[in-house]
Formats: structure tokens, C-alpha cells, sequence
């Protein structure tokens, strides 16, 4: 049986200033929202690769802030449902048991897994914990994106119901492994190139290791030491 669970609650954002950026991480609570191509309705993003239309919306398993917050005990009242920007915050979904190309039912509207999330030095300053983007990136507790198939509305409390999955051999959890862990396996690059719902940011990367035969340095997303 494929999965489904409650949307405990539904968030969005405006960009503010914080810290030393912008950035609309601090989402508030909407009862329901209008869902388009772009994402929810007056949901907003503060750099242009943090949206568009294979990120509309951001999913995170709620399950992971217990893990974290054991983790990172100074930080551990911070890891709050909501505290990731997430727009879906739902429980025990997550990068083990979804797949690219999950098809979606939350409320009216058709969501498609686009890729998982890329996560940068934003969650550091979030949580107050330098090495916090790069452990949850090795670790794969980072959440996943969408594409909007189907426009519609979501509301707290709807059922969101995995309705097909093309590609079950292709969970999350993998494709992080190969995007983030082993690097230069180039016979799952390849595969991957040809995984046609993978949003084509995440083809990039594999696409760019296969022809230069070389691995990008995320150092600069990850962290940066010459913040205060």
C-alpha cells in the first residue's frame, strides 16, 4: 500500500531580513491556500534557485526534529515543526519511503516529487549550529521538493495520499546517497540522467561530474566561516 498521512500544518512565508540576508524561512500558519505552478498562494522566496517550478513546495518529516534535537542538545528547543521552512509539515513521511516521481494527492491539487532538498548555510544561522546544513545533508533528513501537476487547494488536516509511483526503486534516500555520499559512481549518474521527473537542477550536477570527471565544491553553500 502506498503512503499517505495528515497535514498537521500548512505554512508559508514572506522574505525578511535575517541575521545578515534575506529569507523567508519563518513561515506562519494559513488554515488552506490556493496551490498554483509557482507554489502556495503568497508563499515567497528570497533567492531565485530557492523557487520555481520544480521547488513549489518544500516537505519535511516531523520525525526528524527528535533525532536532531538529540543531536544538537543546545539548540533542541529550536527544532519545532515549521523550524525547517517547510510548507507541508507532516509526520512520518519521509526520504526513505518517497521516490522522484511520487505522485501526490494533498487536497484538490496533483503534487509530483521533484528532487530532495538542497540544504544550505541559512539552517546554521537558524538553529545556531555551524555544522547543522552539512550533517543534515550526509545524514539525508533534508525534506524534498514538489511540482505542481495539479493546481488546487490544501488545508490543514487533508489527507496527503501517494496515488502512484513509477519509480519505486528510485526513493530519496538513494538519489542523495549518489548526489551527496559516493560521488563518481558514473553508471548511476547515467541512470539517473535518464530519470525524467529528477528536476533538472539535480541532472545538472550529475550531468557536469560525468563530463569534467570532477566534483563541485558545496563548501560555500553549506557554511560560512567569515559570518559573525
Amino acid at each position: 500500500m502506498l503512503q499517505s498521512a495528515t497535514i498537521n500544518e500548512l505554512r508559508l512565508g514572506k522574505v525578511i531580513p535575517r541575521f545578515t540576508f534575506q529569507s523567508a524561512i519563518d513561515k506562519h500558519r494559513v488554515d488552506r491556500c490556493q496551490v498554483t505552478p509557482a507554489g502556495l498562494v503568497g508563499d515567497e522566496q528570497a533567492e531565485p534557485f530557492h523557487g520555481g517550478p520544480d521547488r513549489a513546495l518544500l516537505q519535511f518529516d516531523t520525525q526528524h526534529y527528535a533525532s536532531l534535537a538529540a543531536r544538537f542538545p543546545e539548540s533542541a528547543k529550536r527544532f519545532v515543526p515549521g523550524s525547517f521552512g517547510e510548507n507541508l509539515v507532516v509526520a512520518g513521511m519521509s526520504e526513505a519511503t518517497m521516490c522522484i516521481g511520487d505522485r501526490v494527492q494533498a487536497g484538490s491539487a496533483v503534487l509530483e516529487v521533484a528532487q530532495p532538498r538542497l540544504p544550505c548555510l541559512k539552517l546554521n544561522y537558524q538553529f545556531r549550529e555551524p555544522e547543522l546544513s552539512r550533517y543534515v545533508q550526509d545524514h539525508g533528513m533534508v525534506g524534498w521538493l514538489y511540482r505542481v501537476l495539479e493546481t488546487g487547494v490544501i488545508a490543514e488536516g487533508d489527507t496527503i495520499a501517494v496515488i502512484e509511483r513509477p519509480y519505486p526503486q528510485w526513493t530519496l534516500d538513494r538519489v542523495q546517497y549518489y548526489l551527496n555520499i559516493e560521488l563518481e559512481n558514473r553508471e548511476i549518474m547515467a541512470q539517473l540522467l535518464q530519470l525524467e521527473p529528477l528536476a533538472e537542477a539535480i541532472k545538472k550536477v550529475f550531468r557536469k561530474r560525468l563530463e569534467t570527471g570532477q566534483v563541485e565544491d558545496w563548501s560555500s553553500r553549506l557554511s560560512d566561516n567569515n559570518r559573525s
